[in-house]
């Protein structure tokens, strides 16, 4: 199991994108998908609250 974040992909008008909403235990095989609007990564060091900003 790894630990994953999971931050909203657009803003949501009071949350920006990039927004850390949780952060889960995933096994990254098992069927399990995020709710629409949000994305996840592979994480450990990012907590609820802070802006993820994916790599470009």
């Amino acid at each position: 199991m790894e630990r994953y974040v999971v931050y909203r992909i657009v803003a949501d008008g009071t949350q920006p994108a990039g927004y850390v909403v949780n952060a889960v235990l995933w096994d990254g095989k098992s069927a399990w998908m995020p709710p629409s609007g949000m994305g996840i990564v592979q994480n450990s060091t990012l907590n609820i609250g802070d802006i993820y900003t994916p790599a470009s």
